[in-house]
């Protein structure tokens, strides 16, 4: 994937949606300018790159998004759940279960050499570096020079993974394997400020709304007093405040009609706070 001309311009869009991560999109324009020095310049930042911070502030969602907006392949792996490096780099076909992993997968079955590969949770990881766990896997993938010779356990086949666009999310840098955090420029994301919500409320009800495809349903928009009533939450976040959207906008179902007329949510919609304490208790938060 090239890197597109019009890269300011999709990095501004992004610093509207997400101001709280205004350290991260200057970190990335500084390197595209460099990188648009070059003859040909492809979708590169030329680092691996951990986004750090507190849990909820929307570090996972800003990069689906900033894969979507470049239009390159997008691939997460939960790092919490991984027990060993076979999701990544194969199991040998001599396994009655072996298969190809996700690198290879994305590299030559969807033939793009440059994508972004999310490694969220990275600080969940164990820390055991046999070459078969998942840690061990790691090593080799996040230096450019062994990731140039990638072999797939089960394809058996050299190929260049060196242009991967390899971004970590992490909750607390201390609890890292101390080699894998070497292996990353580190940038720190906070909480989103008040001040920041109101910005970034509309957005993730609009985005909400799109996703289910009710935008014939319901508006778009979002009256002010339901922004202030999110943002002054107790305990808010972003994951917070998408479960509180989905929570009000089947609330308002109820007062669709048949007559077309697009119904707006009200502060009425909003979760009550037994909602809220159940939808926690239930780990859908």
């Amino acid at each position: 994937v090239a890197q597109p001309d019009g890269y300011e311009g999709i990095l501004n869009a992004l610093e509207l949606k997400y101001p709280h991560f205004g350290n991260v999109t200057d970190f990335l324009r500084n390197r595209m300018r460099l990188n648009a020095l070059k003859k040909h310049p492809i979708l590169n930042f030329g680092a691996n790159l951990l986004l750090n911070g507190p849990a909820g502030c929307g570090k996972s969602s800003f990069m689906l998004e900033l894969a979507e907006s470049f239009e390159t392949k997008f691939v997460s792996v939960s790092c919490a759940s991984a027990t060993n490096g076979f999701d990544l780099t194969g199991l040998s076909a001599g396994w009655g279960n072996g298969k190809a992993g996700k690198i290879h997968a994305v590299l030559a079955d969807e033939r793009c050499p440059n994508p972004f590969v999310l490694l969220d949770e990275l600080d969940k990881t164990g820390d055991d570096n046999d070459r078969h766990s998942f840690t061990g896997a790691l090593f080799g993938l996040l230096e450019k020079n062994n990731a140039k010779k990638f072999t797939d356990e089960f394809v058996g086949v050299e190929m260049d993974a060196s242009m991967i666009n390899w971004f970590g999310t992490s909750n607390d840098t201390a609890c890292m394997d101390t080699a894998i955090l070497d292996r990353f420029t580190v940038l720190q994301v906070n909480a989103p400020s008040k001040k920041d919500l109101l910005k970034i409320i509309p957005h993730i009800f609009r985005q909400t709304v799109l996703q289910h495809e009710l935008q014939e349903v319901f508006t778009t928009e979002i009256n002010a007093d339901v922004v202030q009533a999110l943002s002054t939450q107790e305990s808010v976040s972003i994951r917070r405040i998408k479960a509180s959207l989905e929570t009000a906008l089947a609330n308002a179902a109820v007062r669709v009609k048949k007559d077309g007329k697009k119904v707006f949510l009200t502060t009425e919609d909003l979760p009550k706070e037994s909602e809220k304490n159940v939808k926690q208790r239930m780990g859908f938060i």
